[in-house]
């Protein structure tokens, strides 16, 4: 007669991977324990998970190639793997990690008062990422793709602007438009 043993398997690092503006899951992402040879990737929901692993303090970091440069990276050090008296495991929220986007922002301007210019639409050419200023004349646009992108600005009753723009992975990056009317 053949007896089944039941495996069970203790949670020792887990969490969620999410956009740091907006709180997002990014389904997808690696999550590594690299001085453990260790990979785990995200669900749909940002949940990722290590199994089994000894008592102690490890580094995380984690990343989303499979979105290009969309996002930056992020490192958790001395996440710890613990046990309760009773042997339950204790889990530490440092698990839960923010990826940095790309993103860059700015304000759109008269040229002739330097008043905000409201509704301005904001187009990233090489990503194909249209954004508008708000009633203020700030615009965001989050999660592009880094690299040199020609960034076009434009208003109704206003000559549009273009400039060519260095985007870092990860980073924030400023860049303010003055329009002139037309």
């Amino acid at each position: 007669m053949t007896t089944i043993e039941t495996v069970r398997h203790r949670a020792a690092i887990c969490g969620y991977v999410s956009d740091a503006v907006s709180g997002e899951a990014i389904a997808g992402a690696t999550v590594e324990l690299a001085a453990q040879g260790l990979q785990a990737r995200t669900r749909d929901d940002g949940f990722y998970a290590f199994l089994d692993l000894p008592d102690g303090s490890y580094t995380l970091r984690a990343s989303a190639p499979q979105l290009g440069s969309t996002y930056g990276t992020v490192t958790a050090v001395g996440v710890a793997v613990a046990s309760d008296g009773s042997g339950r495991p204790v889990l530490d929220s440092r698990g839960n990690l923010a990826l940095p986007p790309t993103k860059l922002s700015g304000v759109v301007r008269r040229s002739d008062t330097m008043a905000p210019i409201a509704y301005a639409d904001v187009f990233l050419r090489a990503s194909l990422v249209r954004t508008k200023s708000n009633k203020v004349g700030q615009y965001s646009a989050s999660a592009v793709e880094a690299g040199t992108q020609t960034v076009q600005v434009s208003a109704p009753g206003f000559t549009a602007a273009s400039q060519s723009v260095t985007l870092n992975a990860g980073q924030s990056t400023t860049t303010d438009f003055t329009l002139t009317p037309s």
